[in-house]
């Protein structure tokens, strides 16, 4: 897990490491984070949010992200908040950089 909730400077970006392909890792979010930007120069990930859990393989409902893609998500407030994504690799172990935006 890659829990980045402390931080409430932004941009804040963090290069998520050691991201496997067999199971996700979870990226928990500040509270006052409202859009978030991933990107891997490394390889081709998958990014999903609802239903996921820490430690298990992600499930068909995610979102596929290409290697060398930006792939922003606005996330939503009050109660339609996520508190956190999902990261999962295609291959191998690797690293996805996450950048932490509170836009206004």
């Amino acid at each position: 897990m890659a829990d980045l909730q402390a931080f409430d400077i932004f941009p804040y970006i963090k290069k998520v490491t050691g991201i496997s392909h067999t199971t996700c890792t979870e990226v928990k979010l500040p509270s006052d984070c409202n859009q978030v930007i991933v990107f891997s120069d490394a390889e081709a990930f998958k990014l999903g949010q609802n239903d996921q859990v820490a430690g298990n393989a992600i499930t068909a409902d995610h979102m596929p992200v290409a290697i060398n893609s930006y792939f922003t998500v606005k996330i939503g407030k009050g109660r339609n908040r996520a508190d956190s994504l999902f990261l999962q690799m295609t291959s191998g172990t690797n690293y996805v950089y996450v950048m932490l935006q509170e836009v206004i």
